[in-house]
């Protein structure tokens, strides 16, 4: 079989079959969601007012170069974006990096 087209799928992220990833439903909800709240939580704007198109090598046909944006928060998302960039105190030690109340002082 030296030589021959090999045709089929040849990149399966989530696997097929008995060893397919359990995860995969969840996992593509949670981008559509991720993707969905980064749209309605931020306004977005083009950095250049041209855009290329040209396809870039590769599988999933990337742009040539990518697009650059520019985003804010809109006004009336920022109480709750500061609520979730704050996070909450827990005894853990684990989920409360950005205030650090609960880790010791660096001497």
């Amino acid at each position: 079989m030296a030589g021959e087209a090999v045709t089929g799928y040849k990149f399966m992220p989530f696997g097929m079959g008995r060893r397919r990833c359990n995860g995969v439903g969840l996992a593509l909800r949670m981008v559509a969601l991720i993707l969905a709240t980064f749209l309605q939580c931020f306004e977005w704007e083009k950095v250049s007012p041209e855009e290329d198109m040209t396809e870039g090598p590769g599988l999933s046909m990337p742009k040539a170069t990518p697009l650059k944006a520019l985003y804010k928060p809109r006004q009336s998302m920022v109480p709750l974006l500061s609520q979730l960039y704050a996070g909450k105190d827990d005894s853990s030690g684990y989920g409360n990096h950005h205030g650090c109340s609960n880790l010791p002082d660096e001497p």
